[in-house]
C-alpha cells in the first residue's frame, strides 16, 4: 500500500543524511511512524545496506515497546554500513541529530541508542558524544566511562615506552 512517504523514501539519498531525519519528522504519531516503517520495509527488500532506510526503520521500531531490539539493531546496522561503505561521511553529526531526536520523541530509548550508538562505532569522538548525553549511572554512562579510561590508559602506555 502506497503512502505519502512511498515516494520520499523510494528516492531517499545517501549521502544527504540530513533528509533522513527531515522525513522522520514528517511523520507524525505513531500512524504517521507506521506508514513510514512499511514505506521503509517494502524499499529494503531492494536496498537492504541503505544506512537511511536502516536507521529510519529502526528509528520507526522505537515507538514500539515488542519492537524495541529490534530499532536498535537496524540503528545499530545503518552505523556499521556508514563506516564500511561511506568511511568519509561524518557519523558523530548523524549520531548528534539522531540523540537529539530520540530525546525529544522516545526519551525512554536513550540509553539503549547511546549503548549501540557505542557497540556500533566506539571511535573517541562517538564515545565523548555518547558521554555526554548518558543519564547519569545509566548502562551507557557506565560504557562511555569505561571506554574514555580504556582510550586513556592505552595513550599513557604508549607515551610510557
Amino acid at each position: 500500500e502506497e503512502t505519502e512517504f512511498t515516494p520520499l523514501i523510494r528516492n531517499l539519498p545517501v549521502l544527504e543524511w540530513h533528509r533522513w531525519f527531515d522525513i522522520i519528522d514528517r511523520a507524525e504519531g505513531t500512524d504517521g511512524l507506521i506508514k513510514l516503517w512499511g514505506a521503509c520495509r517494502r524499499q529494503l527488500e531492494e536496498l537492504p545496506e541503505h544506512p537511511g532506510l536502516l536507521l529510519i526503520n529502526g528509528v520507526c521500531q522505537l515507538d514500539d515497546d515488542s519492537s524495541n531490539e529490534h530499532g536498535l539493531t537496524d540503528i545499530g546496522a545503518a552505523f556499521i554500513t556508514l563506516a564500511r561503505n561511506y568511511p568519509k561521511m561524518d557519523r558523530v553529526a548523524v549520531a548528534r541529530r539522531l540523540i537529539t531526536l530520540v530525546r525529544r520523541r522516545f526519551p525512554s530509548r536513550l540509553d539503549g541508542l547511546l549503548l549501540t550508538l557505542l557497540d556500533s562505532f566506539p571511535s573517541r569522538e562517538m564515545v565523548l558524544l555518547c558521554y555526554e548525553y548518558a543519564p547519569l549511572h545509566s548502562h551507557s554512562h557506565k560504557k562511555a566511562l569505561f571506554l574514555l579510561v580504556t582510550n586513556l590508559i592505552h595513550r599513557l602506555r604508549k607515551e610510557a615506552r
